[in-house]
């Protein structure tokens, strides 16, 4: 992708913005299925020789199969399927929603598309920490009797909830890195998703909401199955929360994918 001469605000397609995520949750047929079951199995593993399968989270569980209790361990684990579904991220833009050729070598060897994919993906959750931050300072502050230094602190701190918001504008460059394009400067993708932002937000705000409603039945299943007590059971568990996990990442991943269409 070419840096455009024209940066005018681009008028984003409602039903693509909106729907097109889950949409494209479809797209690649047999191909992406296979892929979508080695992503899952190969978290599935990770998870369960760290010992952080999902039914650890009842007691019982942990107990009995003798759980992970190092916090150490966990943040390993934890980075490491972060670099996974970093790869899968690459190859889903690519394979799939793109139908490029890649054989098995390419699929699994990370490169640098991965790490600037890893980094956008980073500075997405630094935004996020933001407006944590954020949310912590007011309610941890100590109110101010004067009212015009509590309004004007008030202020200054919630501005820290708009910068994931505004990072929206900005996720079409992880489709960018994982299909190795140029990626147009910050500046001109300000001025080119100018005024859709109402937009943006809406269709962040349904994929969310789909996102987390897969999440709560997936955490109610692997409670579910953690009553079993029994370990082969729980692998399976695990592989069918691994793939339902990937199910949201490939909505995410369709999200930034069609923003940086749009925008090109």
């Amino acid at each position: 992708m070419t840096e455009p001469k024209d940066n005018k605000a681009v008028k984003l397609p409602f039903i693509s913005t909106i729907l097109g995520p889950f949409a494209l949750v479809f797209s690649g047929g047999m191909r992406a299925f296979i892929l979508c079951m080695i992503f899952a199995g190969i978290v599935t593993f990770i998870t369960g020789i760290t010992g952080n399968l999902s039914t650890c989270i009842s007691e019982n569980f942990r107990i009995k199969y003798s759980c992970n209790e190092s916090g150490i361990v966990f943040i390993i684990t934890k980075i490491l399927i972060f670099a996974v579904d970093v790869i899968f991220i690459r190859n889903w833009i690519g394979m799939i929603l793109e139908d490029k050729k890649s054989n098995w070598r390419e699929i699994f060897t990370p490169n640098l598309r991965d790490g600037k994919i890893a980094g956008v993906l980073l500075l997405l959750f630094a935004s996020i920490g933001v407006a944590l931050l954020a949310l912590y300072l007011l309610y941890a502050r100590q109110p101010n009797p004067n009212w015009r230094i509590e309004l004007i602190y008030f202020g200054v701190v919630s501005l820290g909830f708009l910068v994931p918001i505004l990072a929206l504008r900005f996720l079409g460059y992880i489709a960018s890195a994982a299909l190795g394009e140029k990626m147009l400067s910050p500046l001109t993708i300000w001025q080119k998703t100018s005024g859709n932002m109402f937009l943006l937000l809406s269709g962040a705000f349904a994929m969310i909401m789909v996102m987390t409603i897969i999440m709560l039945n997936l955490l109610q299943f692997a409670g579910g199955a953690a009553l079993t007590s029994n370990l082969a059971s729980a692998w399976l568990c695990e592989f069918v929360c691994s793939l339902g996990k990937t199910i949201t990442i490939i909505m995410f991943a369709n999200f930034c994918y069609l923003l940086n269409k749009n925008l090109s």
